[in-house]
């Protein structure tokens, strides 16, 4: 599928993109649109929504073949801040039926897609609450104060003893950050490096940039001891 996200305006109410069928046999895609929404924890919530309508809906696709996917919205727009959708493609089976003795287990697409749909001019804004160490885990609750949605690739926090030498280096994966959610993030510390530490640096990196300074955290003996599973 390319591209991998759809972003629209009012000036770009529609657009399209292309699904590409690269094995040996015809295959059927139905595409059903959602409203995407992140809960006060950040996790994500879906309602179905006929704001942003995809057409074809259901499509066959010969093999090695392509097919384009036409996108529109078709509500009104927000002018203060993004709204976001899903896509979701999903191959459906196959009518034709296998020998009863085949071992033959065919795993079926299910392509997540991205939409957003916003005003001309937005941006995010990463807020980061004062991190803690506690039960050998830096966390740390990240907010999106900005109109536009953000990508966080990866959170990243790194020890430093005190010759400023590092001593650990550990990361968790990111996610989406809607306009105006919050999610909170627990990156595990090694056990042998957390004692070492004095000071623990804790960095994001953006939408695949450059990394963004979270703060730092002066380490503690009891924040060191793990005292739950």
């Amino acid at each position: 599928v390319t591209p991998v996200k759809i972003f629209l305006d009012s000036k770009a109410k529609s657009t399209s993109f292309k699904i590409i069928n690269d094995s040996d046999e015809e295959v059927s895609i139905q595409i059903n649109t959602v409203e995407w929404r992140q809960d006060k924890d950040g996790a994500d919530v879906y309602s179905d929504s006929e704001d942003v309508i995809a057409f074809p809906a259901m499509l066959k696709i010969d093999k090695g073949s392509e097919r384009l996917v036409r996108v529109g919205y078709q509500a009104a727009f927000n002018p203060e801040a993004e709204k976001s959708y899903r896509l979701f493609l999903s191959e459906m089976p196959s009518n034709v039926s296998k020998a009863e003795d085949s071992q033959e287990v065919k795993l079926l697409l299910r392509v997540s897609m991205p939409v957003f749909v916003g005003p001309a001019n937005t941006a995010f804004r990463l807020e980061a609450k004062e991190p803690v160490l506690k039960n050998r885990a830096v966390a740390i609750i990240l907010k999106n104060t900005g109109n536009k949605h953000l990508v966080l690739s990866k959170i990243m926090a790194e020890g430093f003893d005190e010759t400023e030498a590092k001593v650990f280096s550990v990361e968790v994966s990111g996610w989406y950050i809607l306009p105006g959610r919050e999610r909170l993030y627990l990156i595990a510390v090694p056990e042998e490096g957390c004692p070492k530490a004095k000071t623990i640096k804790i960095d994001a990196l953006v939408d695949y940039g450059t990394p963004h300074p979270l703060g730092k955290i002066s380490v503690d003996a009891a924040g060191c001891v793990k005292t739950t599973d």
